[in-house]
């Protein structure tokens, strides 16, 4: 609910909607800025910050949570919320009952009405968001012609990394995730198939250089590996790493309520076959559109990048894949702002394999463009090769 308050007070506060402010008695994580919202007659950072009795800086951190589109689902979530306290009220004290109901049925009409907002005005917007551009630090995947050609990662939008299994989608996910994290980005990875401790390995792969194989069987290490080991373990317990494994968590519910909660910069989700909804499904097809779709809508309600990994199908084995061979394409191309597929020529047991990273969509950029990589395979890791020299 703070975030929820958050958004009305940033609203009023910026000159919106605040015929609303009369509607509600209290808040309950900002009492003081709310009630000098409520007093002072045209509310604005410095007045409001004055009447609360609080620095100008705390005003100001509410307003940079501002998003016109989240509002209304925040004045649903807080009048909702009211309307509950009122039926407890009833509960614990059932005199004057008529009145209590007419007060509560007055706030039920309320949330009926349709609220019809003027168009947006679209050279504010987007003057608004080139000022935002200019000032904030983009998000990088890490590799430079991915970078170059995406421009990064951006908010709002739903990326799917795509492959046929065993290929890396996972070892590419983590590797931009773990990019990402020691950059002090705070990095959520909800990890449907492996554990916190098996990513962490993988991260000790790429840091090491010790093979997967033998730390399998780590009593078999070598001194100079046991160093490298412990160094790296020392590393990670000592060193702030804002990367979050979230284990236990598959459906699209819980994932809401952990970015809700923690505000991640970025969500990393692994993978889209392992999502679940409380809700029956007619078809694979029918759960797929169901799960993109609300993975979109995630997206820009929350205002964070949403990385998404999904399988190919099998039968893309020998050649370029193509949108078309996603499981359940349909709702994944419709659905993903971007899709970055993996692709191996042959079948290769070496140490370092040829492979391709393709943009195969990119809803405002290039598309189709192909980019030589190297993975690593014993570490997990992949490295672009320079075509300049």
């Amino acid at each position: 609910m703070k975030n929820c308050e958050e958004q009305l007070l940033a609203s009023w506060i910026l000159g919106y909607n605040r015929d609303h402010i009369v509607e509600f008695e209290k808040f309950n994580f900002y009492p003081e800025i709310f009630s000098a919202v409520k007093s002072v007659k045209e509310p604005n950072i410095m007045a409001v910050a004055k009447k609360a009795k609080v620095n100008v800086s705390e005003v100001a951190e509410i307003l940079k949570s501002h998003l016109p589109f989240a509002y209304d689902g925040a004045y649903r979530k807080l009048k909702e919320e009211k309307i509950k306290c009122m039926l407890v009220e009833i509960a614990k004290n059932p005199t004057r009952v008529e009145r209590k109901i007419k007060a509560i049925t007055d706030e039920m009409e309320k949330l009926t009405v349709t609220n019809v907002k003027p168009p947006t005005d679209l050279a504010e917007a987007y003057r608004l968001d080139i000022e935002q551009r200019k000032i904030s630090q983009p998000l990088k995947y890490g590799l430079r012609t991915l970078d170059y050609f995406t421009g990064g990662i951006r908010n709002k939008e739903l990326t799917v990394i795509a492959a046929r299994p065993s290929i890396g989608k996972t070892a590419l996910a983590l590797q931009i995730a773990y990019n990402l994290a020691i950059q002090e980005n705070k990095v959520f990875i909800f990890s449907l198939e492996m554990s916190g401790p098996q990513l962490t390995e993988r991260i000790a792969c790429r840091l090491t250089e010790i093979s997967h194989e033998h730390l399998k069987t780590p009593k078999f290490l070598t001194e100079d590996e046991n160093t490298h080991l412990n160094q790296f373990i020392g590393y990670m317990e000592k060193t702030q790493i804002y990367l979050n494994v979230v284990e236990g968590v598959s459906t699209l519910s819980g994932v809401k309520k952990y970015i809700e909660f923690y505000k991640p910069s970025v969500v990393f989700i692994d993978q889209l076959s392992q999502l679940k909804e409380n809700r029956r499904f007619n078809s694979p097809r029918e759960r797929f559109t169901y799960m993109t779709n609300t993975l979109k809508s995630m997206a820009m309600e929350l205002d964070i990048p949403i990385i998404l990994c999904a399988q190919i199908n099998r039968s893309a084995q020998n050649k370029k894949p193509t949108l078309a061979d996603l499981k359940e394409s349909g709702s994944i191309e419709e659905d993903a702002d971007n899709v970055i597929m993996i692709h191996q020529d042959e079948e290769s047991d070496n140490e370092t394999i040829d492979m391709l990273i393709l943009i195969r969509k990119q809803r405002n950029g290039v598309r189709d463009v192909e980019i030589d990589t190297v993975y690593r395979k014993k570490r997990f890791k992949f490295d672009e090769i320079d075509h300049r020299g």
